[in-house]
């Protein structure tokens, strides 16, 4: 690779590349020192990225948009880093690393705030490499890019000049292999190589083109409209998921209506929205102006959230400014056959319900373009439900009970309202409509603060998310490790409902007093009999019976075991008493019976 060393200031329009060169591995590259690039538009993160992918001996660059709005002096929403260093080598050298992609792996870097997209040096594959665009019937739709190369072969695989620029932070360098310096130079945007082969490789081109243009007000080469032109049926092959992407890429930009105006020029958007193209094409004067005046509405719209720090624009909200129009001309078709039915039929179709007559139009004009450019089940319905209940701003009574309030809880309400504004703002009618809505909306929101988000949802009024929150409650920690006086204290959570009714619907009753209060005072305890002296013989064992003057003799111990169930019954029904020995017959000496040593015979 040869290198030639520029300053900015030398760099002339002169500079560019119309075709890349038979061998890519001794491509020059011109090197513009002194770029005058602010470090405030710096990332830190991104710096020591390629700082630390360069000391581990790898070859590492800021790479694409991040580079292009640097030099326009524009803050770069993302930065991209390409370098040398497969895969597995980032991942090595960054504990934060994460490896996607199946088709090319990708290293991401997490960091708090932001993810850096960490990428290996790629080029183009070899069998599109080879064909040059020689041969028209040769498909040159990429489906396979999974090849590593160098520095300039990915600079030549990529699809602008203004986006084909690397930048090394630790010089101020940046390399330019196919004139991208120039093209900033002069406001223009072309492709690399034959914009015919580019194209045709990724028709998706197109709408990134137009993307370009329009956000960073360029003006597309001549060759590169042309090759827009005549490829533009080519979109119908591409991945439905990228079409909607970019789509609302150019819905969400501040410049929406330049941006359909290209479209519609080069004829993109008759193979995008083809509905659209066809109304466009038969409307009348009052309706296109209509229609870009609401393209415009949209681009305010987007300017003042983006302003504001709010999230993007709802998705509802964008594609309901392209598919509104569509419905209001079905209707009023709808509606002109219906004046020539007979008054029976008439009534019969109001007896079905008029909402839900435009409930299924909306289906029947919107529902295949969804389909088709593959919109979620969750952003289709939303999209229509706000466009069929803008019929319920302008209602003001009818057969069917209707209830304002409950409308303006809905959680699609907030959509649908921004959707009757960019309508007024379209037609500059409707005003007052408008403004009492917006002042029963702000109304709930007084009421309920905590529904709304960034001023984007309301909810309704008994929902679980509206209740009011309990205490947080205290940290988990072990018995020890609580403050004395806090040991013994009640858990301080959501207590349960109470079944008792409010205390103020019903007057309060008396504390009942503790039982200790009613307690009589008891009686002294009186101290125990003296016990009797007794006179013990040393020659026999006392016993705690003996001493007491009770029985304790051993004929009372075996009189006592050898009683059964029928003796003891026996003895309860007994007339006397029993009455223990006395002293003098305990001191008496006991009688021995007769020995008998068949006692308990042959056992």
């Amino acid at each position: 690779m040869t290198v030639t060393t520029l300053s900015r200031e030398q760099n002339t329009p002169g500079s560019g590349y119309q075709a890349p060169p038979p061998d890519l591995a001794t491509s020059e590259a011109l090197v513009f020192d002194r770029t005058a690039i602010p470090e405030h538009l710096l990332d830190d993160d991104a710096v020591k990225v390629v700082q630390r992918l360069e000391r581990k001996g790898h070859e590492a660059y800021l790479v694409g948009g991040c580079v292009r709005d640097l030099l326009l002096n524009r803050r770069p929403k993302d930065f991209d880093v390409a370098t040398s260093a497969r895969p597995r080598q980032v991942k090595s050298a960054f504990r934060n690393c994460r490896i996607i992609g199946r088709r090319f792996k990708l290293a991401h870097l997490h960091f708090e705030d932001k993810i850096l997209e960490v990428s290996t040096f790629r080029r183009t594959p070899q069998e599109l490499g080879d064909s040059n665009g020689e041969n028209e019937d040769n498909d040159l739709l990429i489906t396979s890019d999974n090849e590593f190369g160098t520095a300039a072969e990915d600079a030549w695989r990529r699809d602008f000049t203004i986006n084909a620029l690397f930048y090394d932070p630790s010089r101020d360098q940046i390399l330019d292999f196919v004139g991208g310096m120039a093209d900033i130079e002069r406001g223009l945007l072309r492709t690399i190589g034959d914009p015919l082969v580019r194209i045709k490789e990724d028709p998706v081109r197109i709408l990134r083109a137009i993307k370009f243009a329009s956000r960073l007000s360029l003006r597309i080469e001549a060759r590169t409209w042309d090759a827009m032109c005549s490829e533009a049926g080519d979109l119908a092959r591409s991945a439905p998921p990228r079409l909607l992407e970019e789509l609302l890429r150019l819905l969400r930009s501040p410049h929406t209506v330049r941006s359909f105006q290209m479209l519609r020029a080069c004829g993109a958007l008759d193979v995008l929205l083809p509905e659209l193209g066809d109304f466009l094409e038969d409307a009348d004067r009052e309706e296109r102006e209509n229609f870009w005046s609401m393209l415009a509405a949209t681009d305010g719209l987007a300017k003042q959230r983006r302003e504001a720090g709010f999230e993007k624009t709802p998705t509802a909200i964008l594609l309901g400014a392209l598919m509104l129009p569509l419905l209001e001309r079905a209707k009023r078709e709808a509606d002109g056959r219906d004046s020539k039915l007979s008054e029976e039929e008439r009534r019969s179709s109001r007896s079905r319900g008029r909402e839900a007559d435009y409930g299924r139009l909306a289906e029947s004009v919107i529902g295949p373009v969804l389909r088709r450019m593959n919109l979620s089940r969750f952003e289709s319905g939303r999209l229509k439900r706000i466009c069929v209940v803008q019929r319920r701003f302008h209602r003001s009574g009818g057969s069917r009970p209707f209830k304002p309030q409950a409308f303006v809880r809905q959680d699609y309400f907030a959509d649908a309202l921004s959707l009757l504004r960019l309508r007024c703002l379209a037609t500059d009618d409707h005003w007052d409509i408008y403004d009492d809505w917006s002042q029963r909306w702000r109304e709930e929101l007084a009421q309920h603060p905590e529904d709304a988000p960034e001023g984007v949802q309301t909810r309704a009024k008994n929902s679980r998310r509206n209740r009011p929150k309990a205490k947080e409650r205290k940290p988990s920690q072990s018995r020890s490790q609580r403050p004395a006086h806090d040991r013994n204290d009640r858990h301080e959570g959501p207590r349960k409902k109470s079944k008792r009714r409010r205390e103020d619907e019903r007057p309060r009753r008396r504390r009942r007093k503790k039982r200790s209060e009613y307690r009589e005072p008891e009686e002294p305890l009186q101290p125990l009999p003296p016990l009797p002296d007794v006179e013990l013989d040393p020659s026999v064992v006392p016993t705690f019976g003996s001493v007491l003057g009770d029985t304790g003799s051993e004929e009372k111990v075996q009189l006592e075991s050898s009683k059964g169930k029928r003796t003891r019954k026996k003895l309860e029904k007994a007339d006397e008493p029993y009455v223990p020995p006395s002293v003098d017959e305990l001191k008496e000496p006991q009688k021995q019976g007769p020995e008998d040593d068949d006692v308990f015979g042959d056992w």
